[in-house]
């Protein structure tokens, strides 16, 4: 049965893309309507059916993306959902409108939140009187540009819709902020030991490196825990590994379920270390990366410690090991 890989839709979206980057001929390509709804898919489907997803990250510019850090956030991510890798993709955004319609006709420009900020400063040099409208993905913007017979509204998108969508032209191209433009994707799966199909002309799910200051990591694990074991984690990990990023977000789970506090600002952690440079070893004058086998055993290991260390508390849920890559 071929690999099955599910993606932010309709066609054309950058996760698509991206998707599409890594895998290419080796997955059927199945567009999911949200974010949150691709983490779901995920655990519905059997560990035979090979399903992956691929969900955006953050951006380069306009930072994390909300919804899929708040999917993270979901009592089944760490138990049936995990992240596999992950890849960087360019993004350069295009001013899409109906065939026909002129710059002064525009009252509308619509996109995904993130598109739309990373283009705030061409729509206030060069649409200020236009509204801006949220859609769910880049491509269900320009889809929803055909829908308006008037002739109103634009979309941001790539200029690959365009081509999707007979009755759209092109107004402008590369109207993002900054040419250093890049979204970071995961790779999601059901499973943490399952190979990744991915295709022989790409065949490492990294494409996106650390910056030259971390330049020899390979390996990674985020852990997700919650504000009372912070410290302990952390003084842990940058005493054995490189602590590469952190993310938050408010707790969204009840204590009797989970045992993290709903209590206000009460927050998750998204914690994710990397592979140090002193761990490897000289092969042929080249620095070595651990095993993926091995480094997978090891924050195994690592999560059992942290859950050992907080036994006191009762909290066995209050950190979870949701990827490895």
């Amino acid at each position: 049965m071929q690999p099955t890989l599910c993606y932010l839709g309709p066609q054309g979206t950058y996760t698509h893309q991206a998707g599409h980057s890594l895998f290419q001929a080796q997955v059927r390509y199945v567009p999911i309507n949200t974010i949150t709804g691709l983490f779901e898919t995920l655990t519905e489907a059997t560990p035979e059916s090979n399903t992956l997803a691929i969900a955006p990250i953050e951006n380069s510019q306009h930072g994390a993306v909300i919804e899929t850090l708040d999917a993270l956030r979901l009592p089944f991510i760490g138990e049936n959902v995990f992240i596999r890798g992950e890849c960087g993709f360019p993004i350069r955004h295009s001013l899409v409108v109906r065939v026909g319609t002129r710059r002064e006709d525009i009252r509308i420009v619509t996109s995904h939140p993130q598109a739309l900020g990373q283009c705030s400063t061409y729509l206030k040099g060069h649409l200020l009187q236009a509204a801006l409208k949220e859609t769910t993905s880049t491509a269900e913007a320009a889809r929803s540009v055909l829908e308006d017979t008037t002739g109103h509204t634009a979309a941001i998108c790539s200029r690959l819709c365009v081509e999707l969508n007979p009755g759209l032209e092109l107004m402008e191209d590369n109207i993002q902020d900054s040419e250093n433009n890049v979204t970071r994707f995961l790779i999601l799966s059901n499973s943490l030991v399952k190979a990744l199909p991915l295709s022989t002309q790409n065949p490492v799910p990294f494409s996106m490196r650390d910056p030259p200051s971390h330049a020899f990591h390979r390996l990674r694990a985020m852990f997700r825990i919650d504000h009372s074991i912070g410290k302990h984690l952390s003084g842990l990990v940058t005493a054995t590994y490189d602590l590469l990023r952190i993310d938050r977000r408010p707790s969204i789970l009840d204590k009797d379920q989970s045992h993290w506090s709903s209590s206000p600002f009460c927050d998750v952690y998204f914690v994710t270390i990397g592979e140090r440079e002193t761990e490897k070893t000289e092969v042929d004058g080249d620095r070595e990366s651990v095993p993926a086998d091995q480094w997978l055993q090891t924050m195994v290991s690592l999560l059992t410690i942290l859950k050992e260390g907080n036994n006191t508390s009762g909290a066995v849920n209050s950190v979870r090991l949701i990827g490895v890559w």
